[in-house]
């Protein structure tokens, strides 16, 4: 009886400690900077986001941004938090238009992801990504981070 109660209570404190660890989604707004660099040269611009837990370690972030030279566009991606605070993402992309072309189009973002929460309700976002935008009528790979501030509830 003395081993089973012990192989509980050990088994017990293991789950919580596990349970700690796991990645953990959130919700919140966001709202931050990206740097990118692709053929068309260097670049830099905005992003306002929103990230929704649909599961523990799952979240939808629709963004929508401005990065010079590439223009406008809207993001879906899903996030996935194999560990606490680190994430991957990918998801579709609608590039709305080019300053310099006028292109706009379908294509995608694949990106790798930091999330360090600073308190109960905000957190930093790092996120390096790369993306396939229509410029010309090809797709282009555009390389970048964008780094956010994110509100939580």
């Amino acid at each position: 009886m003395k081993k089973l109660l012990t192989l509980f209570l050990f088994s017990t404190m293991l789950i919580i400690k596990f349970d700690r660890l796991q990645a953990q989604a959130r919700s919140g707004l966001g709202l931050g900077v990206g740097f990118n660099t692709s053929n068309e040269g260097q670049g830099y611009g905005g992003i306002f986001y929103g990230e929704i837990k649909v599961a523990s370690s799952v979240s939808i972030v629709p963004a929508i941004g401005l990065e010079i030279p590439h223009g406008a566009y809207f993001s879906l991606n899903g996030r996935y938090y194999p560990k606490h605070e680190v994430y991957v993402n990918a998801g579709p992309l609608i590039h709305l238009g080019s300053l310099e072309t006028g292109d706009s189009g379908v294509g995608g973002s694949i990106g790798l992801g930091l999330s360090p929460q600073l308190s109960k309700h905000t957190a930093m976002d790092f996120n390096l990504h790369l993306e396939l935008i229509h410029m010309s009528n090809v797709l282009r790979p555009v390389v970048g981070l964008r780094i956010a501030f994110q509100g939580i509830f």
